[in-house]
C-alpha cells in the first residue's frame, strides 16, 4: 500500500477529493463548534453568507486559531428562526461567541476547508454575556463603587450637558429635540462614538473623561445614550473599563441605552437610568420645570409681601396726613400768638424806653427795628417749613406722583383678590374720580 502511494501520481482534484473523504470519515455527524464570529458581512444581492470563526486566548484576546465558516441561503430560515425565538435577545453579528452546529467540509474543486453551519444554539451566547456581565458587577461590588456615582448628586438646573452618542443618530435627534420643546435653554455638547463594536469601550472612556475635565468646560451631567437593540448590541456596555471610569467621576451619568428589559453593566452603575433617549432628555427636563416653577412661587410670594408692605405704607400715609392735618391749624395759632404777643411787648417796652431814654431809645430804635425784620423773617421761615411738612403729606400730593385709590363698595380696594368681575371700582386721581367695571382678572 505505501508503494502504491508512493508510484501513485495524483491529481490537484484526486488529493483535494481524497482529503475531504478523509475529514467526512473523521467527522460522519455535524458537531457543534464555539467561536468569536469576525468578518460578518450579510449582503441581500447574495444568498450565502461567508465569515470567519475564531479562537481567542482569554487574558491576552489574541486569536489562536481561525476557520472559515459558511451560512448557506437554504439554512437561513431555520437560523432566522432561533434568532426570532430568543424575542430580540441575539443576532448575528460580529465580534460575539457562538455555538454553531457544523458540517466539517472540504470543498474539493477549490481546496477550500470550513464550517457550514446547519444550526445555532442562542441560548450559549445568551449564557456567556451574562456570566461576563455578572463577574464584572461581582468585582464593582466588591471594591465597593458599583454604587459610587449615585452618591453624586444631579443639579437642580441641569442645563450644561455632555452628551455620548453616535451623532446624527435616531437616539441624537430624539434627544435633542426633546430638550428643544421644552423651551428651556439647554447647552448640549456631544462626542461622536461608536455605539457598538470594539470601538465602544476606548470611545466612551475617552469622552466620559473630556466631560468630567474641569479645564473642557463646566458640564451639569453626562449622557450616555443609544438606540434600542438586541442584547447583544448592548453587551458592549457591560463593560468593565465603562463602569470604572463612571465610577469614577464626581459629575453624575445618566444611562439611557434604549432598553426596556435588561440592563447593561453600565446602566447599574451609573447615577440614574432612563429607558430611552427620549425619557433622558424629560428626566432633565422636569429637574430643570420643577425649578422654574419653585422660583415662580418665590416671585409670587415676594409680589405680594411687597404689596402688603406697600398697602400697610399707605395707611400709614393716610394716617399721619390727617393727625398732621388736625395738628397744624394748632401749632400756627400758637406760632401766631405768640408772635403778637412779642410784637405788643416790643412795642409797650419802646415806648418807656422812649419817654424814659429818648436818647438811648433812638439809637436803639434802630437795632429793635433790625432784630425785629430778623426775627419775623426766622418765623416765616418756620411757618413755611411747617406748610411743606403739611403738603408732603398731603394725600393728593401723592395722588399727583401718580398713585391712584381704588374702592370697591365705598371701601378702599388692597388685594386684587377682593375684586369681582362685575364690581364697580372708583379710582381716585389727584384731579378727578373715574367709575369702571371689573371685567376678569
Amino acid at each position: 500500500m505505501d508503494d502504491f502511494l508512493s508510484n501513485k501520481i495524483f491529481s490537484v482534484l484526486e488529493i483535494n477529493t481524497a482529503v475531504s473523504e478523509l475529514i467526512n470519515a473523521g467527522f460522519p455527524r455535524a458537531v457543534w463548534v464555539c467561536g468569536e464570529i469576525q468578518g460578518f458581512r450579510p449582503d441581500r444581492n447574495k444568498r450565502h453568507i461567508y465569515f470567519d470563526l475564531v479562537q481567542k486566548d482569554e487574558k491576552s484576546n489574541t486569536v489562536l486559531a481561525k476557520v472559515k465558516a459558511a451560512l448557506f441561503a437554504n439554512r437561513q430560515p431555520q437560523i432566522t428562526k432561533r434568532i426570532l425565538s430568543t424575542n430580540g435577545q441575539f443576532d448575528l453579528k460580529n465580534d460575539i461567541e457562538v455555538k454553531f452546529l457544523c458540517e466539517v467540509s472540504l470543498h474539493a474543486p477549490t481546496g477550500n476547508y470550513s464550517l457550514v453551519i446547519i444550526d445555532v444554539d442562542p441560548v450559549y451566547t445568551i449564557g456567556k454575556m451574562a456570566q461576563s456581565r455578572q463577574k464584572i458587577i461581582d468585582e464593582l461590588i466588591k471594591l465597593g463603587i458599583i454604587d459610587k456615582n449615585k452618591e453624586v448628586v444631579i443639579p437642580d438646573i441641569p442645563l450644561n450637558v455632555g452628551l455620548i452618542t453616535a451623532y446624527d443618530s435616531a437616539a441624537y435627534h430624539d434627544f435633542i429635540n426633546e430638550l428643544q420643546q421644552s423651551g428651556y435653554h439647554f447647552k448640549v455638547s456631544v462626542i461622536n462614538t461608536h455605539m457598538q463594536g470594539k470601538s465602544v469601550e476606548k470611545e466612551v472612556t475617552n469622552a466620559l473623561r473630556y466631560f468630567s475635565s474641569s479645564k473642557n468646560g463646566k458640564y451639569d451631567v453626562i449622557v450616555i445614550t443609544r438606540g434600542g437593540g438586541a442584547v447583544s448590541d448592548l453587551a458592549w456596555f457591560d463593560n468593565s473599563a465603562i463602569a470604572k471610569t463612571i465610577a469614577s467621576l464626581k459629575m453624575p451619568v445618566i444611562s439611557a441605552l434604549g432598553h426596556q428589559i435588561d440592563l447593561t453593566v453600565t446602566d447599574i452603575v451609573s447615577n440614574t437610568t432612563a429607558k430611552t433617549p427620549t425619557k433622558a432628555a424629560m428626566l432633565l427636563v422636569e429637574k430643570v420645570k420643577c425649578q422654574d416653577e419653585y422660583i415662580n412661587e418665590l416671585n409670587l410670594r415676594l409680589k405680594d409681601s411687597v404689596d402688603e408692605v406697600i398697602a400697610s405704607g399707605k395707611t400709614a400715609l393716610e394716617f399721619a396726613a390727617r393727625k398732621l392735618e388736625a395738628v397744624i391749624p394748632k401749632i400756627l395759632n400758637t406760632s401766631a400768638s405768640r408772635l403778637f404777643a412779642q410784637f405788643h411787648r416790643l412795642t409797650s417796652l419802646s415806648q418807656r424806653f422812649m419817654f424814659s431814654h429818648r436818647e438811648y431809645l433812638n439809637s436803639s430804635f434802630i437795632a429793635i427795628a433790625q432784630f425785629r425784620k430778623v426775627f419775623f423773617k426766622q418765623e416765616k421761615k418756620k411757618l413755611n417749613n411747617y406748610h411743606d411738612k403739611v403738603n408732603s403729606f398731603d394725600p393728593k400730593g401723592i395722588l399727583k406722583r401718580g398713585y391712584t385709590i381704588t374702592r370697591v363698595n365705598n371701601k378702599i380696594a388692597k388685594r386684587m383678590s377682593g375684586i369681582k368681575p362685575g364690581d364697580e371700582l372708583r379710582t381716585c386721581f389727584f384731579d378727578g374720580e373715574i367709575i369702571s367695571k371689573a371685567e376678569g382678572k
